[in-house]
């Protein structure tokens, strides 16, 4: 039983060293960050509008 409870806990430990980083590196897209320069390109461009064909 003992063992049981130390391989789970291994099994957590690795799993949160491993997906630690992913994390992290995907913090500022999840917190919405880029929004405001997404909403800055997207209206710069409906701006713009079409180019002249003729």
């Amino acid at each position: 039983m003992t063992a049981l409870i130390l391989l789970i806990a291994a099994l957590l430990g690795f799993n949160h060293w491993l997906l630690e980083p992913a994390v992290q590196a995907s913090s500022d897209l999840l917190e919405l960050k880029l929004l405001p320069w997404l909403v800055l390109g997207v209206a710069a461009w409906l701006l713009a509008g079409r180019t002249g064909e003729g």
